[in-house]
């Protein structure tokens, strides 16, 4: 049986914010938490909101190209794909980290998205989380993504 590190570690919290962020596409972001905090960017697919301490941490989270509330949607077969790709994912996070953010992933994507993303910001610290699943809730990046929030926050 795998060890769970609770999902949801703070109390619920609204975003002060949301926008759409025009990029050829429309992607959907919203921002909560300390507008004067330390910020912290997920992808889409990352563990949420509940995951930061909210009074610690500006949290701005984003669906990426042609998922969730981002338009056009994937499910319509008449939308094109060809812009939803690692390259156009790492100018879109670009556009985002203006806001200041410290991106963060655990997207469901191959390494490779993840060297792209090094590639990009050699100075972000970046760990591989060997077998680590498909999600945030996997115990290994569960464990890399506790540790890192508390070391920001610690540092703050």
């Amino acid at each position: 049986m795998r060890a769970q590190i609770p999902r949801d570690r703070y109390p619920p919290i609204e975003p002060y914010d949301s926008r759409m962020l025009a990029v050829g596409d429309e992607i959907f972001w919203e921002t909560c938490g300390n507008p004067a905090g330390e910020p912290a960017l997920f992808l889409h697919g990352g563990p949420g909101r509940r995951f930061f301490d909210s009074a610690a941490y500006r949290i701005v989270l984003f669906d990426q190209r042609n998922c969730g509330r981002s338009t056009p949607f994937a499910g319509d077969p008449a939308v094109s794909l060809e812009r939803n790709t690692t390259p156009h994912l790492v100018a879109d996070i670009e556009r985002l980290r203006r806001l200041s953010s410290t991106a963060a992933t655990t997207s469901r994507r191959p390494p490779n998205q993840a060297w792209d993303l090094h590639r990009a910001w050699p100075e972000a610290e970046l760990h591989i989380v060997e077998d680590a699943g498909h999600g945030g809730s996997e115990p290994g990046i569960r464990r890399l993504l506790v540790e890192a929030t508390d070391r920001f926050r610690a540092s703050a």
